[in-house]
């Protein structure tokens, strides 16, 4: 079983690409103001900003018997053109039917309601769905840019069935000034003290805001956030976006926003900041709470650079101080462009007859990231068509084990970089015979067979009162010479206990 802590990766979070030297095409829903017509389901704690949160995996829709018409709309806040829509409908396959037979729309503002439509399309009237798989996605895209200051998806069915409008998110891509692009976005981000058990840095910045981040306990003064922004830019806004679930609001309080120059890959001197909540003050935790800093704030400062800086001002520092959802940049380039690796290739597991994937993220701030080339080795020989972000080997074999794969990022202008290492190696035991000398907990519907079959995130656990001496065991088939052993202990943090004082051992067959 292995640690490690992770303080410095890029997730590109949301599509966004050049239309111009001066403006870019990138989600606008994000600092959008949501609402619903109809009430959500009474029986979860859902908010409509669950909508442009950037959380993909959380879902919600409307309660029974909804009202006619029921609709999400999103006023953007003022007038965009509007190129494509994206809904994120569930993505753990229930129930895709309660996503059908709707409309979306783009439309003008009247006296800041929603106005007469400009463009419309009907979606999903013919009996099918929007789906409800991993990674699904419905594209609208609009034969020409549509000008609106809102977007609406409503239902069309009459009544409308209980539960609908099921989706996980709402994404608006338009046209928008270079300067009101989120540079911040898959940022490098590090911290100079430990973040809480479980979380990481990168949280500040990957467009999600339904997790969080926050300082561990006993923490020193000074403790911080260093936010990468890859190259010089100049500043428009800087806006901080406090926990969202409401809790714990008293976590951010007296702390600096401070920006810097770039000394040589490290932050340079402060040439702007702004201190918040030195009274004791702080800002709530309810969806939607955000702080915008703008230039004013330090009038006699520079608000360009290429670092942000977040620091707690407290002596002493309270536990889980710096408590943030996440952290947006908006300007435009002034500096050349950089090439980043910010996230690197992991080791991978698998059986024999699988295939492994690595991927690589790389960000080249101040440039085209379609100009990003990849190329992946396989112990230091190019591997021919290995040339995206993201490499899937071949089935594989026992001769593969062990072998090491990397890539060699390239821009155009600038130097290569090569990735670390990731190793890969074949696990004998997935798919093995396995056996249990103590049942498994009843309602769970668990089988044994779990223990291998390369899913991690599915947990399982014996039963209560289980007997003496209780066992799994794994019959490899045949002799091996066993290297190393792996135990992956349930993953999303619950109940650590129930996997404690344990015996691991080798047999003879």
């Amino acid at each position: 079983m292995r640690m490690k802590r992770l303080i410095c990766s890029l997730l590109s979070a949301s599509f966004v690409y050049s239309l111009s030297s001066s403006a870019d095409v990138v989600n606008v829903a994000e600092n959008a103001t949501p609402a619903n017509s109809s009430p959500l389901w009474s029986g979860a704690k859902w908010d409509i900003h669950m909508l442009i949160d950037g959380d993909t995996s959380t879902v919600f829709h409307l309660d029974t018997t909804p009202d006619t018409g029921a609709n999400y709309t999103l006023d953007l806040g003022k007038d965009y053109d509007i190129r494509e829509i994206r809904i994120y409908p569930r993505q753990d396959g229930c129930c895709p039917a309660r996503l059908a037979n709707i409309h979306v729309s783009v439309n003008k503002d009247s006296g800041g309601s929603i106005g007469s439509e400009v463009w419309g399309t009907d979606l999903f009237t013919d009996g099918s769905d929007a789906g409800a798989n991993a990674g699904g996605v419905v594209k609208v895209t609009l034969p020409a840019p549509a000008t609106g200051r809102w977007v609406e998806v409503k239902a069309l069915a009459d009544p409308v069935p209980d539960y609908s409008l099921q989706v996980t998110e709402l994404e608006v891509y338009a046209d928008v000034p270079a300067s009101e692009v989120n540079r911040a976005l898959g940022g490098l981000v590090t911290a100079n003290q430990p973040v809480y058990s479980g979380q990481t840095v990168t949280s500040l910045v990957n467009g999600n805001r339904a997790d969080v981040v926050h300082g561990a306990a006993e923490l020193s003064p000074g403790f911080a956030y260093d936010i990468n922004l890859g190259t010089t830019i100049n500043l428009s806004r800087i806006v901080l976006w406090p926990r969202q679930d409401t809790c714990c609001a008293e976590r951010l309080t007296n702390f600096r926003v401070s920006v810097h120059s770039d000394d040589s890959g490290k932050p340079g001197p402060s040439v702007w900041s702004a201190d918040l909540y030195n009274d004791g003050s702080n800002p709530p935790s309810d969806p939607g709470t955000r702080e915008v800093l703008l230039a004013s704030a330090d009038a006699s400062g520079t608000f360009k650079g290429q670092w942000i800086r977040i620091e707690t001002l407290e002596n002493p520092v309270q536990d889980f101080a710096l408590q943030l959802a996440e952290v947006e940049a908006f300007g435009e380039v002034v500096g050349s462009a950089n090439l980043f690796l910010t996230g690197q290739p992991k080791d991978a597991a698998v059986g024999l007859g699988q295939t492994a994937s690595f991927t690589v993220f790389a960000s080249a701030p101040g440039g085209d990231p379609t100009k990003i080339a990849y190329q992946w080795q396989k112990n230091g020989i190019d591997i021919p068509g290995g040339t995206n972000a993201t490499y899937t080997t071949p089935f594989l074999g026992g001769a593969d084990d062990k072998s090491k794969f990397r890539a060699v990022v390239s821009y155009p202008g600038l130097p290569p970089q090569t990735s670390s290492e990731a190793t890969l190696r074949i696990d004998l035991a997935y798919h093995a015979k396995v056996s249990t000398s103590s049942p498994l907990w009843g309602p769970g519907g668990w089988n044994i067979g779990m223990l291998v079959d390369g899913n991690r995130n599915a947990v399982f656990h014996l039963d209560t009162t289980p007997a003496l001496n209780a066992a799994y065991d794994v019959n490899l088939g045949d002799p091996v010479k066993i290297e190393e052993i792996d135990i992956y202990p349930r993953q999303d943090g619950c109940c650590p206990e129930r996997f404690s004082n344990l015996q691991v051992s080798v047999h003879k067959g």
